[in-house]
């Protein structure tokens, strides 16, 4: 009896096997089309899909990865530097620029005036406004100027802020020219209110109207202004800015990237486009913080020729570097919320501006001095 039970046991389990390949072998004949489309998902989610993202990873950053730099910096330019032979305090400096033979130039904000740097001589050479540091109105004077910009001729375009204008310059001249706005504030096409930042895209200057939360147009060869960007809060987040305090014109990809101080973001308009993408900080413009993806209070971004993206996260004493749009940001200089007036300390970085070799120069405003940080691979 035992020896026949093994048997029919073995029997039985034969049969059990032969059952299931059948039911298996009928449910795939039954499904092959759909079993066909769950492995074509497979094989997408498990081979092509991480192709397309490095390559999309590719596209959206830089060929700048090994890029980094000293980060104790070297100050070029202090309270013990000469200004036209003699000795004169810096004021606050809000803005950074070279011209086309590789001359710093400065923007004294709370001396209203605007210096050059002679790195022969290593002393500063007044450009515009008065050495005393008077503020004014006309137009051989300025009152609290941001910002400034230095075009392929030398032409320096100033954001004259608190005359509400935008004044351009030739070096040697004593009087500059107002191109945009009136001397008071306002809210039309050919007037101001605070503008902070300006930059050049083709024919055209781009001005970071402040006060209006809005980005000026203004045609170069017609001499008009027109509203590039409005403020208009019914609409969708990204298709107006709020406190534009810093823009730069990226010519690889035609856009315009601008720095919204209360909207603790950073944000790229493609030229012709209609809305904005992040490039760094909040979304939604209501969330600051110190994480590497968010910012406290933003003074000042300068961009490369690849997708790299600085930022001076002022009130977190550091400078932020993004490669790519929509990416985590490194440190490069300073310490999250550390303030000093050591090498590698600040106290409010106002404004940051690269040289050609990708080295970056910052106005590190309340030490009162320029520190250069050297670009090392």
């Amino acid at each position: 009896m035992g020896r026949k039970s093994i048997e029919k046991e073995a029997l039985d389990n034969e049969d059990e096997r032969k059952t299931c390949m059948q039911t298996i072998s009928l449910f795939i004949r039954s499904n092959w089309l759909a079993l066909i489309f769950a492995l074509i998902i497979c094989i997408i989610t498990i081979v092509v899909t991480p192709i397309v993202y490095s390559i999309q990873h590719n596209v959206n950053s830089t060929n700048n990865n090994d890029l980094s730099w000293n980060t104790k910096g070297v100050t070029l330019i202090s309270q013990n530097t000469l200004l036209n032979g003699i000795n004169n305090s810096l004021g606050v400096i809000s803005s950074l620029g070279f011209d086309s033979q590789s001359n710093l130039y400065l923007c004294d904000q709370t001396m209203h005036r605007i210096l050059q740097y002679s790195s022969v001589q290593m002393n500063l050479i007044l450009i515009a406004g008065y050495a005393n540091g008077t503020n004014g109105s006309d137009v051989s004077s300025f009152n609290s100027p941001n910002d400034i910009y230095i075009d392929s001729s030398n032409q320096i375009y100033v954001a004259d802020t608190l005359n509400h204008r935008i004044i351009k310059r030739t070096k040697d001249s004593n009087q500059g020219t107002i191109i945009v706005g009136t001397g008071t504030s306002g809210s039309a096409s050919n007037q101001l209110n605070s503008p902070m930042s300006l930059t050049m895209g083709g024919d055209y200057l781009y001005i970071a109207d402040y006060g209006n939360n809005r980005i000026i147009q203004y045609d170069l060869t017609t001499s008009t202004a027109n509203i590039y960007i409005g403020y208009d809060t019914t609409q969708l987040r990204n298709t107006y800015v709020y406190t534009p305090i810093s823009i730069r014109y990226h010519s690889p990809t035609t856009s315009l990237v601008i720095g919204q101080q209360l909207g603790y973001n950073v944000v790229r308009w493609t030229l012709g486009g209609k809305n904005w993408n992040l490039i760094a900080g909040s979304v939604s413009s209501d969330l600051n913080g110190t994480s590497r993806t968010l910012f406290n209070r933003i003074c000042s971004v300068a961009v490369d020729t690849q997708m790299d993206t600085y930022i001076a996260d002022c009130d977190n004493q550091r400078i932020q570097f993004f490669q790519g749009d929509g990416t985590k940001g490194r440190t490069i200089a300073g310490v999250i919320q550390a303030i000093g007036n050591n090498s590698y300390i600040f106290n409010q970085p106002n404004a940051i501006v690269l040289n050609t070799k990708l080295d970056f120069y910052v106005a590190d405003s309340i030490n009162y001095r320029i520190q250069m940080f050297q670009r090392t691979s």
